[in-house]
């Protein structure tokens, strides 16, 4: 296998898409977590449920200019209200992360 050139390699991206949110009036850009952010979720001192949420949406939900749309603090007052959206916009994020839940087998018992 030869050594490769800077130049030959593709300079990555993180996955993202444009989600609608209905309680915040239009649509914001969803974005993977960084191997840095992911790592930092997993550290004993963030891992708590009550801050994953919260601290990630902060990380990872942005406006058209790539500026977050609320810190954790404020996504943390804004949830209480609107769970659900909390909750489908956290699920965006595990996607396009690759993590959370793996899919399940689809395939019967044998």
């Amino acid at each position: 296998m030869a050594v490769l050139k800077k130049s030959s390699v593709t300079t990555p991206v993180l996955p993202k898409e444009q989600v609608p949110v209905e309680a915040l009036g239009g649509e914001v850009i969803v974005q993977a977590l960084t191997l840095g952010d992911r790592l930092d979720l997993s550290v004993d001192g963030v891992r708590k449920l009550s801050n994953l949420m919260p601290v990630t949406l902060s990380k990872c939900v942005v406006d058209r200019d790539g500026e977050p749309i609320f810190s954790a603090q404020e996504w943390d007052v804004w949830g209480a209200n609107n769970i659900d959206a909390v909750i489908s916009l956290f699920d965006v994020v595990q996607r396009l992360s690759g993590v959370g839940e793996s899919p399940k087998n689809e395939e019967a018992p044998s």
